[in-house]
């Protein structure tokens, strides 16, 4: 699953409840030897989240000694969805603050929007209703500006989570058809 690379360009899995970071660059089977990002993925696919944990705290540690902050938000927030799978949340939420952090740094709207959203999720999860709303609304405005419909249709589903959670059934179906619709146009 994954978020567009790019506004406009298509989303694999805008529903996926946990998007993988937009930003990464394209890899094939055949390219280079594994790095921690793609050993990262394959174990977590495996279910080994620990040690998904431990490869993507590498690969967050390499681009940050190398001073790509925009690969390294992406690895802590790769990071993060390991740390979801474990139950640690406060980790979660610390990775994925660094990881907003530094999407502001290097000015990369489409990741910044796509932490916003996993943000808001981790905080309905960890039941920061009020903090979830916040982070969701950004993320939206933010892809709305950008036209990034794929972006949109994976945060109007957090928006629905975030209505059921709050019991506001109407406006949770709204946002889950809108979500739909927009994921059939990505």
């Amino acid at each position: 699953d994954g978020l567009p690379l790019e506004p406009g360009s298509p989303s694999p899995s805008p529903l996926s409840p946990e998007p993988v970071l937009a930003g990464a660059p394209p890899t094939s089977e055949a390219s280079l030897p594994e790095n921690p990002i793609d050993q990262g993925l394959r174990s977590f696919e495996r279910g080994a989240f620990e040690q998904a944990v431990s490869y993507w705290t590498e690969a967050a540690r390499q681009f940050e000694k190398a001073g790509n902050p925009d690969r390294q938000s992406e690895a802590l927030a790769l990071l993060s969805r390991a740390y979801q799978a474990i139950g640690q949340y406060k980790k979660a939420l610390e990775s994925l603050d660094l990881a907003l952090a530094l999407a502001r740094k290097s000015s990369n709207r489409v990741r910044i929007a796509s932490i916003l959203g996993i943000l808001g999720h981790v905080h309905l999860l960890t039941g920061s209703a009020d903090q979830a709303q916040e982070d969701i609304q950004e993320a939206l405005d933010t892809a709305k500006d950008l036209g990034n419909t794929g972006l949109m249709a994976a945060i109007l589903n957090h928006q629905g989570n975030l209505f059921v959670a709050r019991q506001q059934v109407p406006e949770a179906m709204g946002a889950y058809r809108e979500s739909a619709k927009l994921a059939r146009e990505a």
